[in-house]
């Protein structure tokens, strides 16, 4: 999991984000509930995948997933909302509640509510000192500064799925048992762990 600083908010969203924002929330309005949306009239209005907001974000993250640290490709890439689009239609175009995320670990979180029960925001907290590592297994660091919270973390994205082990095993095994710079600098073996190639 990396520290992600949030750049500007892109001009693209300045400019049409309030409509978009009106339009989505009118919609789920209408229909009572997102889920309640028929997929053909919600889909056109998904602007937060405009090619222009995914670049900034991906920008932002250095081309990595912020939960997992693989380097998805274009086609296995996602935007998070920190604070799922259900339960917090009004945040839906919100620039602070958009990540750049592979698919495995948007669907791992799905729609699970970060704003009852948080999870590490890694726009707003630094996730290193919550986290070790054992080998390929990504463990709650002894002295987390919150235990139950890096522990539900781990637990909702599913941070040591089948894939993103191999991958850190194959990464351990190319720098002979350890890794140069930080402990948890997996990124570089993870592009496959992103899905389609890796899971």
């Amino acid at each position: 999991m990396i520290s992600v600083e949030k750049g500007p908010v892109p001009r693209l969203l300045m400019r049409k984000g309030a409509v978009w924002q009106q339009q989505w929330s009118a919609m789920v309005a209408h229909y009572g509930d997102q889920d309640q949306v028929p997929r053909h009239l919600l889909q056109p209005l998904k602007h937060y995948r405009a090619q222009d907001l995914v670049a900034a974000l991906f920008a932002e993250s250095r081309g990595k997933c912020v939960y997992c640290e693989c380097m998805p490709d274009r086609e296995a890439y996602d935007v998070e909302h920190f604070l799922p689009k259900p339960e917090y239609p009004e945040a839906v175009f919100r620039w602070s509640n958009l990540m750049a995320v592979c698919r495995p670990c948007n669907a791992a979180k799905a729609d699970f509510d970060t704003g009852r029960l948080p999870l590490i925001d890694p726009t707003r907290q630094d996730p290193t000192p919550y986290f070790s590592f054992d080998g390929p297994d990504m463990l709650v660091a002894p002295q987390a500064p919150d235990y139950y919270l890096a522990e539900r973390t781990l637990e909702v994205l599913d941070l040591n799925r089948p894939a993103l082990l191999d991958a850190r095993a194959r990464a351990l095994a190319a720098h002979d048992g350890s890794l140069p710079g930080p402990e948890h600098a997996f990124s570089a073996c993870l592009r496959h762990a992103a899905g389609g190639s890796g899971g």
